[in-house]
């Protein structure tokens, strides 16, 4: 019996010993992932180490935060960076609930905050905006409750992500708002940049392009001052968009290949596919549509590459654009069902709406006035059950154009038919 505790106790003691060092390990390859400012660990010479080290021993810290409660909670702050870096998202939800769990069973009310921001940021990326809403809610009351003003801006900041991803824009806009000031009067600067950017992408959707030129260039300048390049680069991809609305596609052109530079330069793949497909779209505007399917298909690989199904979809529809260019219809048909079909499967409708749009053009491109009819109707009534206002205008712009083109089949088959 003693040797059968003995035996116990030197089990326990050498399952501590390795717990403890998947946390050590874990908190320090950590540092050389988060924003500029933080101390970095020796442990790791670099970035590219630490991401290599998080590759190799995922699984096994996966497995020591099921083992007790304070390793979940203690691996749930350690291994976010990295798991929303390298798009584990369904891992990082999953850490996140074990430490939530462990916060109560530990009585842990300090740390409750920060995880249930933290699980609200990982349902963002699974485009759960309902769920994230109230997590990042939760977050900013606990916040709020213990004074913690600058935990309380990050919750503000990423509330104001989840209210765009449900096209709440006027009440993302006030989030944004807050979080920003919030972070001026903490002295964030980092944290002043997201907010400005973010606020960037808000007003794009509000259609106010020159209000999100100022907001995205002031990100992009405070985040060089912090030497943020992730953040930087994340800054010009974006500043590209607002520029190619403002139709100052040169411009948007350099703005997208310096964003894909940094992203190169960081390593962040799914940061890079994005910019390649937002270039292919600069490349589409000047006309240089073989680039733009080269951009695209590059676009394409990466996302697939990183698992990301609904970026790898718009890269379909924006696909099936270079082609409509090139006249290449019947492709062009096939990637915007490609797309339509991956959008379906993600949930979003949106997405959805501005595929069915687009396969009615090249359903057009194609003489197949019926099939456009459809595709256009459809692109229309889940443009509205969005409340998207400006993608419904689009498609009765089309559906005209259609109903148009099926006029003329019509008169010039009557019109045959009238000779013979």
């Amino acid at each position: 019996m003693d040797r059968g505790r003995a035996l116990r106790r030197r089990y326990d003691q050498a399952r501590d010993r390795l717990i403890h060092h998947y946390i050590q390990y874990a908190e320090a390859a950590d540092t050389h992932l988060d924003p500029p400012g933080r101390p970095l660990s020796a442990r790791f010479t670099d970035r590219g180490q630490a991401l290599e080290w998080f590759d190799a021993e995922r699984e096994n810290l996966m497995a020591t935060a099921h083992t007790t409660p304070q390793a979940g909670l203690d691996l749930s702050c350690a291994l976010g960076s990295y798991l929303k870096w390298r798009r584990h998202l369904q891992d990082h939800v999953v850490v996140n609930a074990l430490a939530l769990d462990a916060c109560t069973k530990l009585n842990d009310t300090r740390r409750k905050a920060a995880v249930w921001n933290n699980l609200g940021g990982a349902l963002l990326g699974l485009r759960r905006f309902e769920d994230a809403l109230h997590a990042l809610e939760t977050a900013r009351d606990l916040y709020q409750q213990t004074g913690d003003t600058n935990g309380e801006a990050t919750a503000w900041n990423n509330l104001g992500s989840a209210l765009l991803g449900l096209r709440r824009f006027d009440d993302a806009l006030h989030a944004l708002d807050t979080a920003r000031d919030l972070y001026q009067q903490t002295g964030n600067t980092n944290g002043e940049a997201t907010a400005w950017n973010n606020l960037g992408t808000t007003l794009q959707d509000l259609r106010r392009f020159d209000d999100a030129l100022h907001a995205l260039e002031t990100a992009r300048d405070l985040y060089q001052q912090t030497g943020d390049t992730h953040g930087e680069a994340t800054a010009w991809n974006n500043l590209g968009n607002a520029l190619k609305r403002l139709r100052r596609f040169d411009d948007a052109h350099h703005a997208h290949q310096t964003a894909r530079d940094l992203h190169q330069q960081t390593g962040n793949t799914h940061g890079e596919a994005g910019v390649w497909n937002d270039l292919g779209n600069a490349l589409r505007e000047l006309r240089r549509f073989d680039d733009a399917l080269h951009a695209h298909q590059t676009a394409r690989h990466l996302h697939q590459q990183t698992g990301n199904t609904n970026g790898e979809a718009g890269v379909w529809n924006n696909l099936g654009n270079a082609c409509q260019g090139l006249r290449r219809f019947d492709d062009a048909l096939h990637a915007h069902q490609t797309a339509r079909h991956l959008h379906q499967q993600t949930g979003n409708t949106n997405g959805e709406a501005t595929a069915w749009n687009n396969l009615g053009n090249a359903c057009q491109g194609l003489r197949r006035f019926e099939d456009a009819l459809h595709a256009h109707q459809t692109a229309r009534d889940l443009h509205q059950q969005t409340g998207d206002t400006h993608g419904e205008a689009i498609a009765w712009n089309n559906l005209g154009t259609a109903y148009r083109g099926l006029g003329g089949t019509v008169k010039r088959a009557a019109l045959f038919r009238s000779r013979w």
